[in-house]
């Protein structure tokens, strides 16, 4: 009898305990009161480099995060949305000012959050360096808005397998031939002044228009010259190379050869896309690939690899 009873009892237990969870897993997708279908758009532009990275959120659950090196497109679950919907309300986004700015600063990083429903429509654009002395509640509650999208995002751009390479510069590949007079690799990372032949040796390429690439040994070295970035010329008299960063030729592997990438670029997928991801992770700017060899006459290339599966 005891044993019956004991049985009874577990199977009690768990049936409240099973009901429990049910009802907690209900209740984190339960509609959240006033919600309604809406659009979103999170931005960030601005900073050094003048980004412009745009996550988009259509009532569709279609997503798409667009950016300098990103075109990711993807679907959202209701209960994101309900998530986001929620989190609003919770920072009083609807309340909000339109607008947090004091006054533009150079390289200064602006956010906007944009919102449009069937019955509303808002839009709040501020600086992530402004401060106000005199309520700063705002900063707390756009901060939990801006830090929400930024781990979306990175959720969005971590789950990339996918890519598309476009040629970023090509250059013509050429053995330095004075090595005896001003060795590279004995002057990296510092300027010095050339001579007639060096001179005239160098502006023959500018002349007919022949962007050329150096290389010494086993590296390839990048050059400037006085005039500013690349070869730019002044007089002999006031010109010098500053010789900088350099790198061993990559071999390229993927299928496609880089003297065959179209303008548009190729999409690359599978080992292909972690290949390429993982060199331009690891390896330092610049990223010279090759075709063939490192020798005269061969072409080297920079690549762009945008992550993602959105190229329409």
């Amino acid at each position: 009898m005891k044993n019956k009873q004991y049985i009874i009892f577990i199977l009690l237990f768990s049936f409240i305990f099973i009901s429990a969870l049910i009802k907690c897993d209900d209740n984190s997708i339960i509609k959240p009161d006033n919600y309604e279908d809406f659009y979103l758009e999170y931005n960030v532009s601005g900073g050094i480099a003048g980004m412009n990275n745009s996550l988009e959120i259509f009532n569709n659950h279609d997503v798409t995060y667009i950016g300098y090196y990103y075109r990711i497109k993807n679907t959202i679950s209701q209960e994101r949305l309900y998530e986001i919907f929620n989190l609003l309300n919770d920072n009083d986004y609807f309340s909000l000012d339109s607008q947090y700015v004091s006054q533009k600063i150079m390289d200064d990083i602006y956010i906007t959050v944009t919102y449009r429903s069937a019955t509303i429509s808002k839009k709040v654009f501020a600086s992530a360096c402004y401060y106000s002395d005199s309520n700063f509640d705002w900063k707390v509650k756009l901060s939990n808005i801006w830090n929400y999208f930024e781990e979306y995002v990175s959720t969005l751009t971590s789950d990339v397998n996918s890519g598309k390479v476009t040629i970023y510069s090509k250059s013509m590949l050429e053995e330095w031939p004075f090595s005896e007079k001003i060795s590279l690799s004995d002057n990296l990372c510092k300027s010095v002044g050339v001579d007639e032949e060096i001179y005239n040796y160098l502006k023959s390429f500018d002349q007919q228009n022949i962007n050329v690439t150096f290389f010494e040994g086993d590296y390839i070295y990048h050059l400037n010259g006085s005039g500013g970035y690349g070869l730019s010329f002044s007089e002999l008299d006031t010109f010098y190379i500053s010789i900088h960063v350099r790198n061993h030729g990559i071999q390229w592997i993927i299928g496609t050869k880089l003297s065959k990438i179209p303008e548009d670029g190729i999409i690359i997928t599978g080992s292909d896309y972690t290949w390429l991801k993982n060199v331009l992770k690891e390896t330092n700017y610049p990223r010279y690939f090759i075709d063939n060899e490192v020798e005269s006459g061969e072409t080297v290339y920079e690549v762009r690899l945008v992550h993602g599966n959105y190229f329409e």
